[in-house]
């Protein structure tokens, strides 16, 4: 045994005692801080990330949604659609003629028909040259090449003039039936075909049509916003002695219109385009034959347009009938 040990004081044992609880103390409290630093940074951080990334200025930047509601496309709404028919059964009814109407409406995301007959087809006329306009600027579109100067002269004639020959000229151009009937299945007008004995009696359908004038009015793609500007703009520039059918619809009208006299005296008498304004705006096509002459087909074609413009509140549309 040691002897120069001594026995600890206990006053000197108290000391350590206390040294000890205070460093523990001490101790116990710097890492409680730290604790609070730790969460208090991670509830920022968790908080900067639920806004969006913070610019300079410390104001949230606009973060577009993860997933954004893509609006939905209306359901065809049954009892609307057989509304719109019965609105135009008078009309229907009281001609011998046979009569199909088919519209689409912007503010209702939905295509409306009407008829008077179970004939699937008619005869196009001139309404067609809008298909051939449509192609043509689609297969230039392709090409990235621009319109020749006599394919430009040859258009405004063939809409604004109803130009039978400038018809015929484009209708080559694209490739004769070959081209045609590549519109017919790109935009899957199913029920149109095209004849190798020429354009002029396509058989076709207005809501086959209404797959056309969307293209130019509506949807994006087929065409360039250019081309789409070139087409409205000879549609909105027609003849005045062709200013007839569905522009009776609307005081804002593009269309283009087909008329032939068939070998047994009776006519076909047919008109496509667009009326309205923005939302308040249609796509319409109606198509009839075995009118007993062309004015009659007018005034019908006519009274059928008046009444799609009012039932569906077009823009500009008036009631006349």
């Amino acid at each position: 045994m040691n002897q120069n040990w001594q026995k600890p004081s206990p006053k000197l044992n108290w000391v350590r005692f206390y040294s000890i609880v205070t460093i523990l103390v001490l101790v116990t409290s710097v890492a409680g801080l730290e604790m609070l630093r730790v969460s208090a940074h991670q509830e920022v951080a968790q908080s900067q990330s639920q806004r969006g990334p913070v610019n300079k200025k410390g104001s949230a930047k606009h973060q577009p949604a993860t997933n954004p509601q893509v609006p939905m496309k209306k359901a065809v709404n049954k009892a609307t659609a057989k509304g719109f028919a019965e609105q135009l059964r008078p009309f229907l009814a009281n001609t011998n003629a046979k009569v199909a109407v088919a519209v689409y409406s912007k503010r209702d995301h939905q295509l409306y028909e009407a008829t008077n007959t179970k004939q699937n087809t008619f005869p196009s006329a001139s309404i067609i040259k809008t298909d051939l306009l449509v192609e043509l600027l689609h297969q230039r579109h392709q090409k990235a090449s621009a319109l020749t100067t006599g394919e430009q002269n040859a258009t405004v004639q063939m809409i604004e003039n109803s130009d039978n020959n400038a018809a015929t000229s484009i209708y080559n151009d694209i490739g004769s039936a070959r081209g045609l009937g590549q519109l017919f299945n790109n935009l899957k007008m199913t029920n149109s075909t095209a004849l190798a004995s020429g354009w002029a009696l396509t058989p076709t359908t207005p809501r086959d049509q209404i797959k056309v004038l969307n293209k130019i009015f509506y949807e994006n793609g087929y065409i360039s916003n250019k081309s789409k500007a070139y087409t409205k703009n000879l549609m909105a520039n027609v003849a005045d002695d062709q200013d007839w059918g569905i522009s009776a619809g609307s005081k804002y009208a593009w269309l283009k219109n087909g008329w032939k006299q068939m070998p047994n005296g009776h006519w076909i008498v047919n008109s496509i385009g667009y009326l309205g304004k923005g939302d308040n705006s249609c796509t319409i096509a109606i198509m009839s034959e075995d009118n007993p002459s062309l004015e009659s087909g007018e005034a019908l074609l006519e009274k059928l347009s008046q009444q799609v413009g009012v039932q569906l509140k077009i823009a500009g549309a008036e009631r006349k009938v």
